[in-house]
């Protein structure tokens, strides 16, 4: 009907919607072919806004295909050509999104400048899709980094914002470090509850269930939840590179759940190398920590040191002082049972 009745603007809007959903539904090579179609016919006919968002839509998929370097090339370009042409709106949601690929790549400084800029730029935004993103990473940095986070943002105004707009791209990131927030706190269980409940929203959102086990897998370890992150894992998608990763480590995490160590270690070691080739710092890390803590679980010290020492030094890179404090602690334990 677009081909015959409408415009090609809206043939590119629909092409990049198409791409996306075959894509989630498992055909990547087809989907992809949608979505760089829909660019190319946005460049040549739709005003700037579009075109940047075009540029997004593909970078979106390219991220979780081929690795955040080249997810973030396309939000650069299409920030870019958004500012160039006349579009503050549309370049700011493009760098915004730069934000998660940053994220992966370990350039967290960056996160953290490029989510104040926009916030800054558009005060009248509170509240909308845009600032809660950017808000939320620059939130989750400062987790990692133990900084105190003032006035409870995440829990005052993050979370009724992110249960009131039900987009899972918001959804995931705003749970998982509300979650991971109140694991650092101590409170096993209200971490637990808001996996449960993001379990829940996340229903029907099959693009975003993999990529979900990043912030609930680690709450399901603390809090023992082996059936809970069987179902998680059970509903994950694995025909994109991250979502893969995500699932391995997820795996590797059950196995160690269950005391199975053995099994864990060959799948923390597994999802290290993917980690490390993606790449994402931190799950990088987070694997290399696994896999040590197996090879301590396994009365097998000196091989932990070597993972724990790559762990912590991931950690380090990041100023994430919490997790390098407990590499720390790992790396003292590991030296206790050689001496």
């Amino acid at each position: 009907m677009v081909r015959d009745f409408g415009s090609e603007h809206d043939l590119s809007v629909l092409l990049q919607w198409r791409g996306q959903a075959r894509i989630d539904l498992g055909d990547v090579p087809g989907g992809f072919e949608d979505l760089r179609e829909g660019l190319r016919i946005a460049l040549e006919v739709s005003p700037a806004e579009s075109v940047a968002s075009a540029h997004v839509n593909l970078g979106d998929s390219v991220w979780f295909v081929e690795g955040p370097a080249k997810g973030q090339e396309l939000y650069e370009a299409g920030a870019e050509l958004a500012d160039r042409r006349g579009s503050p709106g549309a370049a700011d949601w493009a760098r915004m999104q730069s934000m998660w690929t940053r994220y992966d790549l370990g350039a967290w400084d960056d996160v953290r400048e490029i989510g104040a800029r926009v916030l800054a730029d558009y005060p009248e935004r509170e509240g909308s899709q845009i600032a809660v993103l950017a808000e939320i990473y620059r939130r989750d940095v400062m987790l990692h980094r133990g900084l105190p986070d003032t006035g409870d943002v995440i829990e005052t105004a993050l979370l009724p914002r992110a249960r009131e707009i039900g987009d899972g791209q918001v959804v995931v990131p705003v749970f998982r470090v509300a979650a991971l927030g109140r694991l650092a706190r101590g409170n096993v269980a209200g971490s637990l509850a808001l996996v449960e409940e993001a379990d829940e929203i996340l229903r029907d959102f099959v693009g975003f269930r993999s990529w979900f086990l990043d912030g609930s897998t680690p709450v399901c370890v603390a809090a023992g939840a082996v059936n809970l992150l069987r179902s998680l894992i059970g509903q994950g998608i694995e025909h994109m590179t991250r979502d893969a990763n995500s699932m391995a480590s997820a795996r590797a995490a059950l196995a160690r759940i269950e005391a199975d160590h053995a099994t864990a270690l060959e799948r923390y070691d597994d999802a290290a190398a993917r980690w490390g080739a993606f790449p994402s710092v931190l799950e990088h890390a987070h694997a290399l920590a696994g896999a040590g803590r197996c090879l301590l679980a396994l009365d097998r010290p000196a091989e932990a040191v070597g993972r724990l020492r790559e762990a912590r030094d991931r950690y380090a890179s990041l100023k994430a002082a919490p997790l390098t404090g407990e590499m720390d602690d790992l790396l003292a334990r590991a030296a206790a049972k050689t001496s």
